[in-house]
């Protein structure tokens, strides 16, 4: 049996867009936090990265440290980012994992290094539209 949804309001510290508090939907025991925002700009990443410490504390799987790693680049630095990407294990035959090692080598301005992670994730995926964002981001290395 499914239990009813109801909201919960908790606060997350430091959380920039909403004075320090949200709006969790819960069912039961689970929360979910939508992170819907009108543009990227606008997302608190700051309760978003917090909110995946707190997942990774009950559960610490490889996908959840890569999210809460991307949501690192947003909320705190790159080099935080960084950090907790080359901490995680098990992922290095994933193309999604190479691709964020990119995105935050290039937010640092890392072009080169940008470069050759992006061609790793490049080897490591099939999907053709996922080909094609990976050259288009192997191009704007080169820039």
């Amino acid at each position: 049996m499914v239990s009813p949804t109801h909201s919960k309001r908790i606060s997350i510290p430091g959380g920039s867009n909403r004075g320090g508090n949200i709006h969790v939907p819960c069912r039961g025991s689970h929360c979910l936090f939508s992170c819907r925002r009108p543009s990227f700009e606008r997302t608190d990443w700051s309760a978003i990265y917090y909110l995946y410490n707190i997942l990774y504390e009950q559960h610490h799987t490889p996908f959840i440290a890569l999210n809460k790693a991307i949501a690192a680049l947003y909320a705190k630095d790159a080099t935080i980012a960084l950090e907790e990407l080359q901490a995680i294990k098990g992922l290095n035959n994933y193309y999604l994992y190479h691709t964020a090692i990119g995105e935050v080598c290039f937010a640092a301005g890392n072009k080169a290094e940008a470069q050759g992670h992006y061609q790793n994730a490049l080897s490591l995926t099939h999907s053709s539209p996922e080909q094609q964002l990976l050259q288009m981001k192997i191009r704007s290395c080169e820039e």
